[in-house]
């Protein structure tokens, strides 16, 4: 165990924990990393030499909390009463309580980012310094992933700097800058990185009997904690409804915090803790944390990195790109490679429009530099980055060349031809267009050509839709997913299937809110039971369709839970007819275009995710029935029906059964 923690006890009776997990880049809160914490924790609490303890890391960061990865896997809890399951999830959280109450000082020492349980541990010291490094981040992110902080992290932040500043860094998982820490009262002090150890220890040798504040008799929390107390009484008023108006009841991590710090904030500290262990257990053994764990960060993480890219040509560093056609979603591509430190030549056959497009991205710098993410300097070496073009044979220089013509295919058509005269045999020849069939034939060499589908804004967007011809290379694949790595964006990839997934997921929202209005449901309740259901957006732009369709008003209006359903299996059906087509590469492909790209409800973690989640006889029972009532947009393809008859899954098994852990910590016996 020491080679994970390394135990230094000095001359002062200061005893220096160190944390370095092996073989990682950032220390998480793993099994075998808790662990040793807690046995060297016991080693120091049990030798009398020991004054105090220093809580510290071997790595550049500091302790980043659970690690999600561990946390997709799941954990096995079969037989297991909630009760049971509290009790073993609580650990960390009982194990915590008695590092406070000890009677030895704890101190902190943070050089780098601490996140959830990582900053959880730095809440039980009775301490906490940190480096003055500004792109340090601290906090409890937790509600990100659909759950509370289990390890106390509700109750000891609350105490410490009052429910009205606590609960909305909670609710909305804020990370903070170690200066924003320190000026909310969640650290006690900043200082350079040299001397963060010797802080640390002077503070211990000059505070031997240091008591957290909430253990000392008379404590009241600041601001006020009881119903007594203005001020809280009229936050929970609001801040529920907001809650609710927000969530729609679809992330219960939300309305869990909220209970957790509105019981906690009224009972003894022991107590407190116990109730939000309760709340952690019953999220970590619902299905929403493991969607938006799954497909946020897990999924999205292998996206990132290119776990699927085909290792057919070492990785590419871009350096030069063309960007044809200087419109908005042109500009706007321009503007994303610039700031990843690739040249752009921006073409336009119209100077004056190339010239706009760089204005274009001119005006979105500056804004950028008043509201203070860019200084001046950073902009204008950005906006130096792009050369405007009105010559083909000026781009041959180009790594890759993407046309962004908004105009008919004809002319669409063209470019791709006219621009496969100039650039050389290696460079990747890409469509912005969502629907690229057809157009590979006019690339000279086909092997070469790829969509590379940005959703607007360009700018913006997190995910590019990387679409492959019937005749598009591994090796073009390979350098497209390594243009969108460079751009720091997420790739997914699917095939040429007439249109992209994305397109057809968000034809099927849109086409079905639709039919329900010519149907005579009003628009009204047709879009907010899209909020609802959690969509991004309603799918309906006119302000009463019904109406100027001259449709009847005065029909009997459907439940909204079958508006709802409608709304949710036109999209389901579609991505499973995507994937019995063999569009997709993967699912993950799917949910994360779906979430990032369509707008579809995160807390489902996408299509292929919602249907493990209720199971796949129940989507085809629900769905066949609403075949029957309104036709073919839920008709669903037999591979569906015959995984549900097999009991089969889209994810396996061991990502999806039962709950998962966010501290799996096993029982010791």
């Amino acid at each position: 165990m020491t080679e994970i923690v390394s135990y230094d006890v000095d001359a002062d009776g200061i005893c220096l924990l160190s944390m370095d997990l092996p073989g990682k880049t950032i220390n998480t809160m793993s099994n075998a990393l808790t662990l040793a914490l807690c046995a060297c924790i016991e080693r120091a609490l049990a030798d009398d030499d020991v004054k105090g303890v220093v809580l510290a890391s071997g790595k550049a960061g500091f302790l980043a909390g659970g690690d999600l990865k561990d946390l997709n896997k799941g954990f096995d809890f079969a037989g297991l009463s909630l009760g049971e399951i509290a009790e073993r999830l609580g650990m960390l959280s009982v194990f915590l309580r008695k590092v406070e109450t000890s009677g030895k000082p704890f101190a902190c020492a943070i050089n780098g980012t601490a996140l959830g349980g990582g900053f959880e541990l730095a809440l039980s010291c009775h301490y906490r310094v940190c480096s003055d490094d500004p792109a340090i981040l601290l906090g409890l992110p937790e509600a990100n992933v659909g759950l509370l902080p289990g390890a106390g992290g509700t109750q000891r932040l609350l105490r410490l700097i009052g429910v009205i500043r606590a609960a909305p860094l909670l609710l909305q998982g804020s990370m903070l800058s170690p200066a924003a820490a320190l000026e909310t009262g969640m650290i006690d002090k900043i200082v350079p990185l040299d001397d963060l150890l010797i802080e640390a220890k002077r503070w211990l040798r000059e505070t031997p009997n240091a008591v957290q504040p909430w253990d000392v008799a008379g404590f009241e929390i600041p601001g006020g904690g009881t119903m007594l107390a203005a001020n809280f009484r009229d936050f929970f008023r609001t801040g529920n409804a907001l809650i609710r108006a927000g969530s729609y009841g679809n992330y219960p991590a939300l309305e869990a915090i909220s209970s957790a710090v509105y019981e906690g904030a009224q009972l003894p500290m022991d107590v407190a803790l116990r109730i939000e262990t309760k709340h952690f257990t019953r999220l970590l053994t619902g299905p929403v944390s493991k969607n938006l764990i799954r497909t946020m960060f897990v999924s999205k993480g292998k996206a990132d990195r290119l776990e699927s890219r085909p290792n057919v040509t070492p990785r590419l560093r871009y350096h030069r790109i063309a960007v044809i056609g200087a419109g908005a979603a042109g500009a706007g591509i321009a503007l994303v490679a610039a700031r990843a430190r690739i040249y752009v030549d921006l073409f336009d056959a119209d100077r004056a429009a190339a010239a706009r497009g760089k204005e274009f991205v001119a005006g979105r710098l500056q804004k950028d530099v008043g509201q203070g993410r860019l200084t001046q300097t950073m902009a204008d070496e950005i906006l130096g980055r792009i050369h405007l073009a009105t010559d083909y044979a000026l781009l041959g220089e180009a790594q890759l060349a993407i046309e962004t013509i908004s105009e008919v295919s004809a002319v669409r058509r063209e470019t791709i031809a006219e621009l496969a005269r100039y650039l050389t045999e290696d460079t990747v020849l890409a469509s912005n267009s969502p629907m690229i069939s057809g157009l590979e034939g006019y690339a000279q060499a086909p092997e070469r050509f790829i969509g590379l589908h940005f959703l607007p804004p360009a700018e913006r967007t997190p995910l590019v839709e990387i679409i492959r011809g019937q005749m598009t290379s591994a090796a073009t694949l390979a350098k497209s997913l390594d243009f969108v790595q460079a751009i720091r964006k997420t790739p997914i990839t699917v095939k040429d299937g007439g249109a992209s997934f994305i397109l057809r997921l968000t034809g099927a929202f849109t086409a079905e809110s639709r039919r329900m209005i010519e149907q005579g449901v009003k628009p009204a309740l047709v879009q907010n039971a899209a909020l609802m259901l959690g969509m991004k957006s309603g799918a309906l732009t006119l302000p009463d369709p019904i109406a100027d369709q001259g449709l009847p008003l005065a029909l009997p209006q459907p439940e909204v839970g079958q508006v709802k359903n409608r709304i949710l299996y036109a999209q389901l059906c579609e991505a499973a007819r995507c994937f019995a087509e063999d569009m997709l590469a993967d699912v993950i492909d799917g949910d994360l275009g779906a979430t990032l790209g369509a707008g579809f409800p995160a807390w489902l973690g996408g299509p292929f995710a919602a249907i493990d989640t209720i199971g796949a006889p129940a989507v085809v029972q629900q769905a066949d029935q609403l075949a029957a009532a309104f036709g073919e947009a839920f008709r669903i393809p037999e591979s569906l029906r015959n995984m549900a008859a097999n009991g089969g899954r889209f994810y396996g098994p061991s990502e999806t059964a039962g709950a998962v852990a966010l501290l799996n910590i096993q029982a010791r016996e």
